[in-house]
């Protein structure tokens, strides 16, 4: 009975989520539902944590891309709007769901987070080896 409750369970998992691309976000209304267009205002610090000052230059790329969607200015201030589509079933955005910030010295650790976990935060760099 269990193993038959599981796999009654797991039928719409197999349905799942797309990954919200043009190909295939509107189409797959699975567990995410529809997925909509919007653009989102996209700003964050980077800093550099042992000098306690922001940094230039760094860059933000999404997982998807292989071009940086913006540098950080004087202030550290990254800065971008983003037009993807957004699942309001909880799957996220067609792309840019983990965005990758690399400060401009190859002697920083770049940092891998969250889309939304980056959005409006301080993203603290750090000297050190990869």
């Amino acid at each position: 009975m269990h193993v038959a409750l599981m796999s009654l369970l797991m039928i719409p998992l197999a349905i799942g989520c797309g990954d919200g691309s043009k190909d295939s976000g509107p189409e797959n209304t699975g567990i995410c539902g529809e997925w909509v267009a919007v653009t989102v205002e996209f700003e964050a610090v980077v800093w550099d944590v042992q000098n306690d000052i922001p940094i230039e230059g760094a860059e933000i790329t999404c997982q998807t891309e292989d071009t940086s969607r913006s540098s950080s200015d004087a202030d550290g201030v990254l800065a971008f709007s983003l037009e993807t589509t957004m699942s309001p079933g909880g799957c996220g955005y067609g792309d840019c769901n983990t965005v990758t910030i690399q400060a401009p010295s190859d002697s920083m650790q770049p940092v891998t987070m969250g889309f939304d976990e980056a959005n409006g935060s301080t993203i603290e760099l750090i000297y050190g080896e990869d």
